[in-house]
């Protein structure tokens, strides 16, 4: 495997913030038909006919406002990681350490809090799923006694998007520093990052959105911010597991005996 030219040792440090000129609000724009009023038999139209279809064109409009966003971001999110160094250096070293113990010593531990702790569940399972084994371990419980799940060969994921959430910068100082740590924020420099700031040593995987949520909808609940966390996290657990399997598939019908998709393997 060629590394990248920027170097992928574990210990590379930043060499100072990253100026990503890429517009990520304009880079792609998916577009797209209103869907369509259901067919009804012909009569007159009614001040509830007008209502109705008012609703329903608000109701999808909104909707699609949500997808189209997301998309939007996904495919700017794409293009980060296509050509910014600070992103492909991120996901080069994380894989590196995801992968280095052949002999499969270790786990990864996903750490995380509010809407970041599911989707740090959500790739936990995932993971596991994949042959990578993983466990998920809040922040506050660290704090109070479960600090002693992470063992001296594990890989520790934090999931921030703020990159400063108080319960992780609480937890930071109390970690095994030989275990290396990465970071899925949305600051895409360690100089713009609060917890790396206090963990210069660790490895920023950035996914940053073009707008922020209160801008796109008018309230900050995580949306646009989850979707891209969670694509990362999948595509980590991807690479990682076809660098430590012959056949992923292979694994994950092995790890995946039951419903619909177990079925489906028994039946090839």
């Amino acid at each position: 495997m060629v590394p990248p030219r920027s170097g992928s040792a574990m210990g590379m440090r930043s060499r100072g913030p990253v100026e990503l000129n890429v517009n990520l609000a304009k880079s792609y724009e998916i577009r797209g038909p209103k869907s369509p009023m259901p067919r009804s038999p012909l009569r007159d139209v009614t001040h509830e006919d007008r209502t109705s279809r008012a609703s329903y064109e608000d109701r999808l409009d909104s909707a699609i406002h949500v997808l189209r966003t997301e998309a939007n971001a996904l495919m700017a999110l794409t293009q980060l990681y296509s050509s910014e160094r600070v992103c492909r250096d991120g996901f080069y070293r994380s894989i590196e350490v995801l992968t280095r113990h052949r002999d499969h010593r270790g786990k990864v531990v996903f750490i995380g809090v509010g809407k970041s702790g599911w989707i740090a569940k959500k790739l936990t399972a995932t993971f596991s799923s994949l042959g990578l084994p993983a466990v998920f371990l809040h922040p506050t419980e660290a704090l109070h006694g479960d600090l002693g799940i992470i063992g001296e060969y594990d890989t520790l994921i934090m999931i921030t998007f703020s990159g400063k959430t108080p319960e992780l910068m609480l937890l930071l100082p109390h970690l095994n520093k030989k275990c290396p740590l990465i970071l899925l924020t949305s600051p895409t420099s360690m100089e713009t990052c609060e917890i790396a700031k206090q963990r210069p040593d660790l490895i920023l995987l950035p996914a940053p959105i073009p707008e922020s949520e209160k801008e796109t909808f008018g309230v900050s609940a995580p949306t646009t911010s989850t979707t891209m966390a969670i694509a990362v996290g999948d595509a980590l657990a991807y690479v990682a597991s076809k660098e430590m399997y012959q056949s992923v598939s292979s694994v994950f019908a092995k790890n995946h005996p039951g419903g619909a998709i177990g079925q489906a393997f028994k039946t090839k």
